[in-house]
């Protein structure tokens, strides 16, 4: 592993915020302080992004059947929404295309069902841009399991991240 932690310094010119499925339906299946806690983070990355001059790209993981990005956060985030119906949203081509043209290489991560397509965004993410880093989601299996897993994938395949 390098020494170099340079290569983690986000610059808000190469930024993306990639806000995955936070949606209606999937709403119950979180205990109301954890999805209020996720809501609120959300809600304050859009806003920050917004001020940094961050573009946010949203995806909604079949919305005709899960519902629609939540009313608190669908004009904050209604910049580029992105529908999906693979669990990663690098496998959905418009995906990737709309990521890459913001000319953006490096992408902040945070969503909904961070076991599911988060996880699987991260990992489809590899070799697609050069940095990704995820914070502020939420699941509904104990975070500490979740957070094992990707940490130990994420060294093996960069070197080391902060989640």
């Amino acid at each position: 592993m390098s020494n170099d932690l340079g290569k983690f310094k986000l610059d808000a010119d190469k930024a993306v915020l990639v806000v995955i499925d936070v949606q209606e339906r999937l709403v119950p299946a979180m205990p109301e302080a954890i999805y209020l806690r996720l809501r609120n983070t959300v809600a304050m990355l859009v806003e920050v992004a917004g001020l940094l001059g961050i573009p946010v790209v949203t995806t909604e993981q079949y919305p005709k059947g899960i519902g629609h990005t939540v009313p608190e956060l669908a004009a904050a985030c209604n910049e580029t929404v992105i529908e999906k119906v693979s669990f990663g949203c690098c496998g959905e081509p418009t995906f990737l295309k709309a990521l890459k043209n913001t000319g953006r290489t490096q992408v902040l991560i945070t969503g909904m069902e961070a076991h599911v397509c988060v996880y699987q965004t991260v990992l489809g993410a590899v070799g697609q841009v050069n940095y990704a880093a995820a914070g502020g989601m939420s699941m509904a299996i104990p975070a500490i399991i979740f957070t094992f897993f990707i940490r130990k994938y994420i060294n093996q395949m960069w070197g080391g991240i902060t989640i």
